[in-house]
C-alpha cells in the first residue's frame, strides 16, 4: 500500500548536522532530491516544510545571499514549503 508522505526539516539543525559531520560539507552542496527519494522510497511525497530563520539582508548581506541561492534552489525541484520560523536572526 502506497502512503502519503509529508516531510518535515528544521533547517538550522540540518546545516548543523551537515557541517559536524565534515567542515567541508553544507547544505549547498547536498543532494536533497536524492535524499529525499530515500526517505519516501515507494511512497508518494505530498510536500515538503522547510524550517529555517529568515536572515536580514541588512544584518549580513553575504549569509543573506547564501541562504537566498539555496532556499530558491530546494524549490525549483521540490514541491518545498518554506516555513520562516523567527525573524531578525543571522
Amino acid at each position: 500500500m502506497v502512503k502519503r508522505v509529508c516531510i518535515y526539516i528544521d533547517g538550522a539543525n540540518f546545516y548543523g548536522g551537515l557541517t559536524s559531520l565534515n567542515k567541508n560539507f553544507s547544505d549547498l552542496n547536498f543532494d536533497f532530491e536524492n535524499y529525499i527519494k530515500f526517505l519516501c522510497k515507494q511512497d508518494k511525497l505530498v510536500k515538503i516544510y522547510y524550517y529555517n530563520a529568515h536572515v536580514k539582508k541588512k544584518i549580513n548581506d553575504k549569509i543573506w545571499a547564501k541562504q537566498k541561492i539555496y532556499l530558491i534552489d530546494c524549490t525549483k525541484f521540490l514541491n518545498v514549503k518554506l516555513v520562516y520560523v523567527q525573524e531578525n536572526l543571522v
